[in-house]
């Protein structure tokens, strides 16, 4: 943490969002959007990897040989947050060797 650059958030990580709140959108074209990406992400680390050194080198993800192989996982969630529905927002990370993949 000493070498990062704190900034403030786009937007204030307390908002809920319900429906009725904005523009009309096509729900099942986003949801599958959002779906190709996730499969994206979780099955391809190294397009992922290509992306971030090609277009932003100084924002990239430092992966360095920490000396193991250990696998961890992370998750949180907001249980029934969806002021609509009740729906939780779920967030994960996963980390082989000491280096974020997903």
């Amino acid at each position: 943490m000493r070498g990062c650059k704190p900034v403030d958030t786009p937007m204030d990580s307390n908002t809920k969002l319900c429906v009725g709140t904005g523009e009309d959108v096509d729900i099942d074209k986003c949801q599958r959007l959002v779906g190709r990406l996730i499969y994206l992400c979780v099955t391809r680390p190294n397009i992922s990897y290509v992306v971030i050194v090609e277009r932003e080198p100084e924002r990239g993800l430092p992966y360095k040989n920490h000396g193991h192989f250990n696998i961890k996982g992370f998750s949180d969630a907001d249980w029934a947050g969806s002021l609509d529905d009740k729906k939780s927002t779920l967030g994960f990370c996963t980390m082989v060797g000491g280096n974020l993949v997903t």
